[in-house]
């Protein structure tokens, strides 16, 4: 095998790596914060992962709430063909305008986002939901 031969297929091999491995802690850090949500509000509401654009550069997806009744995307990730950094924005067609909240570095930083998301009161995550359990505490007792 060639040198060059042999320098790009450990080269591919390294970015599908990278990629995997952040999508992979996005999944399972969405996934940790969707089963509190889940909990949270008794099985109304669910946070997913969607999968927008696939492209060589990397990968869009959306983070979304969502319920019986409505869907509100709550933010956007950008992940690069090479994996970290993540890049955040308010929404995914913002990512795509480069408009960038912040880039996730690792891990650890995934959690801190979802975290912040969390404990913020102005959260689009925190407002939707106390929007959602306002609803439904606002839903007339049914006459029987």
């Amino acid at each position: 095998m060639s040198s060059f031969e042999e320098s790009l297929k450990n080269t591919i091999r390294g970015l599908g790596e990278e990629y995997s491995r952040t999508v992979q802690d996005l999944v399972d850090e969405t996934n940790a914060a969707s089963d509190a949500v889940n909990r949270i509000t008794n099985g109304m509401a669910q946070m997913t992962l969607s999968t927008e654009l696939k492209a060589s550069t990397g990968t869009d997806f959306a983070l979304n709430l969502k319920n019986a009744k409505s869907f509100s995307e709550i933010s956007g990730f950008f992940v690069k063909s090479n994996g970290y950094p993540i890049k955040v924005a308010s929404s995914v067609s913002e990512a795509r305008a480069g408009l960038w909240e912040e880039d996730l570095y690792s891990r650890d930083d995934l959690k801190s986002y979802y975290l912040s998301l969390a404990a913020n009161p102005e959260s689009r995550l925190a407002l939707r939901l106390a929007f959602l359990l306002r609803q439904e505490e606002d839903q007339p007792e049914r006459m029987s």
